[in-house]
């Protein structure tokens, strides 16, 4: 027999009012109602204290986060001027040279398109390792 765990059966039901005619409920005492709704008004209080606690330190912890993610971008960003500049700079000693002999365009043009070049390598390997260190 399937029946639902709160549900009421006739025979408990007539057990309860049997119980409920026979059995006189205590007098209350003097002030009982205003001590009650004070307790539920204070513990009211102190779970919103509670909740109000626990958001505060999540937000600040969610601060400090963002705080901390800033900071990375930040020198994420300086790493990889630097290291571009180095690059381009190394490029630009040992490549040009060679590049101008074997296309026979000149420094204006060559230079400008190697850099180009070496920007977007340096990118493409900075939002690789970024994308990859999101996966795990």
């Amino acid at each position: 027999m399937n029946k639902h765990p709160h549900e009421i059966t006739p025979a408990e039901h007539a057990l309860d009012q049997a119980l409920a005619r026979s059995l006189t409920p205590p007098p209350l005492p003097e002030g009982f109602r205003w001590k009650l709704m004070a307790a539920m008004q204070q513990q009211a209080l102190d779970d919103m204290a509670g909740r109000r606690a626990a958001l505060e330190a999540e937000h600040l912890r969610l601060q400090q986060d963002m705080q901390q993610g800033y900071v990375r971008v930040r020198r994420d960003t300086l790493a990889l001027g630097v290291g571009l500049a180095f690059a381009a700079g190394a490029v630009a000693t040992v490549a040009l040279p060679w590049l101008q002999a074997r296309t026979g365009l000149d420094a204006a043009t060559l230079m400008p398109t190697l850099a180009t070049l070496v920007g977007a390598a340096t990118a493409v390997g900075v939002w690789w390792l970024r994308l990859r260190q999101r996966r795990v």
